[in-house]
């Protein structure tokens, strides 16, 4: 499986010669599409500073889906039970606040991997998995 957001950071052919994105402050879907309509190449969905719930974050995901733009969720903390439901609700990248030390990091590798390399558990009727559809 391809990595979308690794694939833009190593695009040359980008208008600015490198991805540019900004960060989605706002529970606005209406806002984060058009971000991804006038060009950014990213955003961050921030629950970690803002009042974003998955409910809010599975909307600011679906709006954007529709533009080439790629979003980031960022989560408010390193706990693997969010990030498991942050993956199932779409998010394809991850950003981890606050991560301190190796074992933090090894923990927040773990909660994004299925066993044996991690601790996600397979929900095949979620939204992160296209309803089944992922292969």
């Amino acid at each position: 499986m391809q990595n979308p957001f690794k694939n833009l950071l190593a695009r040359k052919d980008l208008p600015a010669g490198y991805p540019v994105g900004t960060f989605a402050m706002a529970a606005s879907p209406l806002m984060a599409e058009a971000l991804g309509c006038v060009g950014f190449d990213w955003t961050v969905v921030d629950m970690e500073h803002t009042p974003l719930d998955l409910d809010s974050l599975v909307r600011m995901l679906q709006a954007v889906a529709g533009t080439p733009m790629l979003p980031i969720t960022r989560v408010p903390w390193n706990d693997t039970v969010m990030v498991k439901r942050v993956l199932d609700a779409g998010a394809q990248t991850v950003m981890f606040p606050f991560v301190q030390n190796a074992d933090e990091a090894r923990a927040a590798v773990a909660a994004c991997k299925y066993p044996p390399h991690g601790v996600r558990g397979m929900a095949a009727m979620s939204r992160g998995s296209r309803f089944g559809t992922v292969k």
